[in-house]
């Protein structure tokens, strides 16, 4: 199944406030990245990241919730290889959730909205192309919870 521009500009623009909710590791990656410090300080920026992405991988979380796909949506942006087994077992776990072709289709979880951003947030950092079908089902459960306002529930 394959996007339409505008299916893609809408996804687009769900995916950025999805990850401004989620206070996603990847945009504070970039206000840094415009900030040349000196060596002594980004050794030790690379060490306080470094010690974080352990951090994650000790503390762990759910396979198949919000915050196991924002466990490992850091886990990628931090470095850390796709083939790593946190990420593929989250990975499993969402592939999970997609019962009949259909996101969304088991019980509704209280967050909704910010798990399915999470969700999709995570599938696209593991591989946009290979997860098109998925991010395309989480797409169409977005926007068949839009409230007639045009915003969404939490």
């Amino acid at each position: 199944m394959t996007m339409s521009r505008d299916e893609c500009q809408r996804f687009g623009v769900i995916l950025c406030l999805a990850a401004l909710w989620a206070g996603s590791p990847s945009r504070a990656q970039l206000l840094a990245a415009d900030i040349n410090l000196p060596r002594e300080e980004q050794a030790k920026v690379d060490e306080a990241l470094k010690k974080g992405l352990v951090w994650l991988k000790e503390k762990g979380a759910a396979e198949g919730t919000a915050e196991g796909s924002l466990i490992g949506y850091a886990l990628i942006k931090g470095g850390v290889s796709v083939d790593d087994p946190i990420i593929q077992g989250q990975r499993a776990a969402l592939i999970k959730k997609i019962e009949g072709g259909c996101y969304g289709s088991r019980s509704v979880p209280r967050h909704f909205v910010y798990e399915a951003g999470c969700d999709a947030m995570f599938l696209e950092a593991v591989d946009p192309q290979a997860h098109q079908a998925e991010l395309t089902l989480i797409r169409d459960f977005l926007v068949r919870n839009q409230l007639s306002s045009g915003g969404w529930y939490y």
